[in-house]
């Protein structure tokens, strides 16, 4: 583990505090945690960057030449569960690290590797039930979607610390956040935000670069493809490298998050201060 400064999960705080507190995490363990998980999420990630190499393609031969709108829609959803299970994999690697880093026990990388392939299956068979959910609860009505997207945050968290089946950790998740659901709401909301500012940020800029090149392009006839422009693949390279991050420090959160209600109910953090106080008089 990190040589920084050890940080508490188990402690009660505020939203700020939760997303301030979440980011120091980060900032002061990022070191460690990459190195330990880099060749475990490496592939994925050149998988989640060949899918979108295919469906860049797809898409701009089906609205150049026609392609087949099932075979464009058919990549879609391989893309999508592709997506899935990246989004999925740096979730798992993220709670099981902090996992060890809350027990404070070091990471035997043979025996870490082995937990986390254990442990994907489970979770990626909840985040899909998560998503089917969320799409019937959003098809019915926007504000259902809402609520399952926000009571059922916590599941994955549930999943792999309290290891719980799948639909124990949606009930579970479901009851502990009954009565914090506007504080858990709000975080959620921001981590959105971010992830928004930041996607809009590289729109903006792939658009500027676009407008840039038709100016300078002798036909005018510039179209923007990652597929055959260096620099748009560079900067979609980019896009992808912080998503990551940004979907590692949301993961960092949920388990504040989590930790941060389960004091609230039970003060187990408060018990083991007190217990330790009696052990230093008694010493």
């Amino acid at each position: 583990m990190s040589d920084s400064p050890k940080i508490v999960f188990q402690k009660e705080r505020k939203v700020n505090e939760i997303l301030r507190d979440a980011f120091d995490v980060l900032k002061f363990n990022y070191r460690d945690f990459f190195q330990k998980n880099i060749k475990i999420v490496a592939l994925f990630f050149i998988l989640e960057i060949v899918a979108y190499m295919f469906l860049f393609y797809f898409k701009y031969n089906y609205l150049h030449y026609g392609y087949g709108f099932d075979m464009f829609t058919g990549v879609s959803l391989v893309v999508n569960f592709i997506f899935i299970l990246y989004f999925t994999i740096l979730e798992v690697v993220t709670f099981i690290y902090f996992k060890y880093y809350i027990n404070d026990e070091q990471i035997n990388l043979k025996t870490y590797k082995k937990e986390v392939y254990d442990i994907l299956p489970s979770l990626l068979g909840l985040n899909i039930m998560m998503l089917f959910l969320m799409m019937i609860g959003f098809i019915l009505l926007i504000i259902p979607g809402i609520y399952l997207f926000v009571s059922l945050s916590l599941s994955p968290v549930i999943l792999i610390f309290e290891e719980k089946k799948i639909f124990e950790s949606f009930k579970h998740s479901i009851k502990i956040i009954k009565n914090n659901w506007w504080s858990v709401f709000s975080i959620l909301f921001f981590l959105f935000l971010i992830l928004l500012l930041f996607n809009f940020s590289y729109s903006f800029t792939v658009n500027l670069y676009s407008n840039f090149k038709v100016l300078f392009t002798e036909s005018n006839s510039y179209t923007a493809n990652v597929l055959n422009d260096p620099v748009l693949f560079f900067l979609f390279f980019i896009l992808l490298i912080v998503n990551s991050i940004i979907y590692v420090y949301a993961a960092i959160t949920l388990l504040m998050l989590y930790f941060n209600i389960m004091e609230k109910r039970t003060h187990s953090n408060l018990y083991s201060e007190i217990e330790t106080i009696g052990t230093d008089f008694e010493n």
